[in-house]
């Protein structure tokens, strides 16, 4: 987690000698870790290298696995609502890590 910190503030003190597809796709790599702090970081850093990598549209690299992570919100509610109403769900899938909503969204913002 320390070191998602001091890429993010290397991509902020200078953008322009970074690699940006290599420094995207890893914090992508690291935003995909199963522990829900390293989410955090990970987002959080990657938050920090879109703002700084503004000169440059990362949305399709970024895009796809975030807005399924939303998606992933939704339906994880939407099973919620169908517990508490007392149906019983058939699906005995190990559950969903999910990667939280308001750091997923202000990284496609």
């Amino acid at each position: 987690e320390a070191l998602l910190q001091s890429l993010a503030a290397l991509v902020k003190g200078c953008p322009k000698e970074m690699d940006q597809g290599k420094v995207i796709g890893a914090l992508m790599t690291a935003v995909d870790r199963k522990k829900a702090a390293f989410h955090t970081a990970a987002l959080s850093a990657l938050e920090t290298a879109l703002r700084a990598f503004s000169d440059t549209d990362h949305f399709a690299a970024v895009s796809p696995p975030l807005l399924e992570a939303c998606r992933r919100h939704s339906t994880a509610e939407e099973k919620d609502k169908k517990g508490a109403a007392g149906e019983e769900g058939k699906d005995d899938a190990e559950p969903t890590v999910l990667l939280p909503l308001a750091e997923s969204i202000r990284c496609l913002a």
